[in-house]
């Protein structure tokens, strides 16, 4: 019958334990899982639990490269499902480790988009169009979007800020061509046109304490 040979602590991972089932390495397992199933040096197994334990050991491996995924930013459902595919994980051991992190609160979709429409509004504006398109990406659903889109007030407040930096490139400028590479600009950045013409008028007063030329086709 299968025996427990060795369980030896992990030089490289804190908290993790090789098991070594009749002289051969079987899986790494956390402190938990062998104060769980009561694994200790000596004790016989049955297949059943082997085959119990290395499912176990599978999915804490997948929850703690998850976990390293989301160290460096918050993650969508769909990006996280996406890094599981490219682990080699089955349709069911993503289920069970995307559960796991929902118990962590690790994976909420609301949270994300919020959390990267506010990384945006603070190092990098966007308009609408393009905070939609970038979340969608991301895979997150039409009405969890839908629900962290600015405003009309702040969309203004957004492409005044986003447009700081570029005023000082184009202050020199005549107002046609100031108003054409402001527009541009802030058009690519996912405003609108009515938003980014406004933006561009108001700048141009301020910078040149001047009302835009009258005449100018809006």
């Amino acid at each position: 019958m299968p025996e427990i040979t060795a369980l030896t602590p992990s030089t490289r991972r804190k908290g993790r334990v090789h098991l070594y089932v009749d002289g051969r390495f079987m899986a790494s397992v956390d402190a938990m899982t062998v104060a769980l199933h009561g694994l200790k040096v000596g004790r016989i197994v049955q297949q059943g639990d082997l085959d119990e334990l290395e499912r176990d050991a599978v999915i804490a491996r997948l929850v703690d490269r998850s976990l390293h995924f989301l160290s460096f930013r918050p993650r969508s459902e769909a990006e996280l499902r996406t890094y599981l595919r490219r682990q080699e994980a089955t349709t069911e051991q993503t289920a069970v480790v995307l559960e796991e992190l929902r118990r962590q609160q690790l994976v909420d979709d609301a949270a994300f988009a919020q959390f990267w429409r506010d990384s945006r509004d603070r190092f990098s504006p966007r308009g609408e169009g393009a905070l939609r398109a970038e979340l969608r990406a991301k895979g997150v659903a039409t009405e969890v979007v839908a629900e962290v889109m600015p405003d009309a007030d702040e969309q203004d407040v957004l492409a005044m800020r986003a447009a700081e930096r570029q005023v000082r490139t184009l202050r020199a400028l005549a107002w046609p061509e100031f108003r054409a590479r402001l527009v541009g600009y802030l058009l690519r950045r996912g405003f609108g046109f009515e938003v980014a013409n406004r933006t561009a008028r108001v700048l141009w007063g301020a910078v040149r304490g001047e009302a835009a030329e009258d005449g100018y086709e809006e």
